[in-house]
């Protein structure tokens, strides 16, 4: 039996990753100072956060296949590691290839927790996915959000560099530690570690763990085969193209309004905690009312985030700009659950890890282009308009495409192993 304290603790473990993930992507607070200090130009900074993104997506795939096939702790605890050197090693940065490779390369591939930990949990928590693929995305949003303010204040008061000493302190004496000592990769490894202690005391060993459970489900080319991945896949693309790209621009963005870094971290605090709210509701909505009905929804209600910004860009009203990213923080990040719940309930654990590594690498690749366009089209035409008019459109389509994703198991049930799952 599934250990329910266990899981639980595994499930507090992933919130915590994510949140110091949100605190060292706090980037666009760093454009100003990096600006000022070295003379780097938006351009420039926009390539090193695309490339983070470009990273993250083509690495996802690989390490998805990593956790399937070593286990979710250690590949997990390897990303950690290289997050909290990476932000040590952005405390020392003096130009611009340095930023590339900090923030582009080494961020881009310890960032990429999604398919490393999706098969932990899906093992971890048989019923109520949803909700647990709510729950420890949403500590990336909340670490966003609480950290933003502390990251502006310790700019003006120590400089820019200090917050990337503090975040690799944490990451690196704290978080690994907790990881390492809490994490199993299965249930089936608790029962071994109370069996192996029961052997060392003399009691009986008769029992012994079951296996197979970890195994079922689809093969990766099996998955591509059938429509509904293709259909995720496709709503995954326009998810990343709207989502992240006004993270990094939020501040460029509220400049063109009007607004200044003080506003911007409060609009990125607020983002943060509607992401939060926006990703556990989407996790009881994806209980309720299915995968494809959440995902539909969501990307709808995002294209009303992007029309009140055009709104703040022709009226400069500060509440705009804080309706906006209450609406597309709400909406932005709530796809995850619902994404995760489908691959999960379609395809089962065997490959799980891969199959988000796979949609997680378009969603990724198109944030990467997008995060690019952005201060390309901003720096060549001096507005984000056309930016917010696109994705409106794309949204839309998305909105479209999701509500014909059939919500079904795509591979053979072993005999006697039923596990009902919701059909949208």
């Amino acid at each position: 039996m599934i250990s329910r304290y266990r899981s639980w603790v595994i499930l507090a473990g992933v919130f915590l990753a994510w949140f110091m993930v949100g605190g060292v992507q706090t980037f666009t607070l760093f454009i100003a100072p990096w600006s000022k200090e070295f003379g780097w130009s938006l351009s420039a900074m926009s390539l090193a956060a695309s490339v983070q993104y470009m990273v993250n997506g083509l690495f996802g795939p690989f390490g998805g296949r990593l956790a399937d096939r070593f286990g979710s702790k250690r590949v997990f605890l390897g990303y950690l590691f290289v997050l909290g050197l990476g932000a040590l090693a952005a405390s020392r940065m003096t130009s611009v290839w340095h930023l590339v490779l900090v923030q582009g390369v080494m961020f881009g591939v310890a960032s990429g927790l999604s398919p490393v930990y999706s098969p932990l949990l899906a093992r971890w928590f048989p019923r109520h996915r949803g909700m647990a693929f709510a729950i420890a995305p949403s500590g990336h949003h909340l670490g966003r959000g609480a950290f933003a303010p502390i990251v502006v204040s310790l700019i003006t008061v120590a400089g820019w560099r200090v917050p990337w000493l503090l975040f690799g302190g944490l990451i690196l004496f704290i978080l690994i530690p907790l990881v390492l000592v809490t994490f199993r990769d299965n249930p089936e490894d608790q029962l071994s570690d109370r069996l192996s202690a029961t052997r060392q005391s003399g009691g009986s060993t008769a029992s012994s763990p079951p296996s197979g459970a970890r195994d079922e489900g689809a093969a990766v080319l099996e998955a591509v085969r059938t429509s509904p991945f293709w259909l995720i896949f496709a709503g995954f693309l326009v998810c990343g193209s709207t989502a992240q790209p006004i993270t990094v621009h939020l501040a460029p963005l509220a400049m063109e309004g009007g607004l200044g870094q003080a506003e911007t971290a409060a609009a990125l605090g607020i983002f943060g905690i509607s992401a939060l709210l926006g990703l556990l509701t989407s996790g009881a909505a994806t209980e309720t009312i299915g995968g494809r009905g959440t995902l539909a929804t969501y990307y709808l209600s995002r294209a009303v985030g992007f029309l009140v910004l055009l709104f703040f860009l022709t009226s400069g009203h500060p509440w705009a700009l804080y309706l906006a990213s209450g609406i597309i923080g709400f909406f932005g990040r709530g796809t995850d659950p619902a994404v995760r719940t489908l691959l999960a309930n379609c395809y089962g654990v065997r490959s799980l890890g891969t199959l988000v590594g796979l949609v997680l690498m378009i969603h990724q690749l198109g944030s990467a282009f997008w995060i690019f366009m952005g201060g390309y089209l901003f720096q060549h035409t001096g507005t984000y308009a056309g930016f917010l008019i696109t994705s409106v459109v794309m949204l839309v389509v998305a909105s479209i495409i999701s509500c014909y994703i059939r919500e079904r198991r795509c591979y053979p049930v072993p005999e006697g192993e039923l596990q009902p799952v919701r059909v949208g």
